[in-house]
């Protein structure tokens, strides 16, 4: 987490799809499978994209977050380790 605020100031390039990525990880490490804030995502942005890329991403770029975010609540299956999710992101 120490890295996240340069990440949320845009000095890490990153593709639109680890931007999205990224965006779930960081909203399940603060919400965990909590749902109820995916009505706020949008005032959430500033805490989950990179300033420079909040207006760059399509309203079907959330979706495809909210989706990604679903898919990690279903027990069992989708569900990534954190260790692994973090050693992508060091990588």
């Amino acid at each position: 987490m120490q890295e996240l605020p340069k990440y949320l100031r845009g000095y890490h390039k990153c593709t639109r799809e680890e931007v999205l990525q990224l965006a779930a990880l960081i909203y399940r490490v603060k919400f965990e499978d909590d749902k109820s804030y995916f009505p706020s995502i949008p005032k959430l942005l500033k805490e989950l994209v990179p300033q420079d890329l909040v207006r760059q991403l399509s309203p079907d770029d959330w979706k495809r977050v909210k989706q990604q975010l679903e898919s990690y609540a279903r027990p069992g299956g989708g569900k990534p380790s954190l260790s692994s999710d973090m050693s992508a992101i060091q990588h």
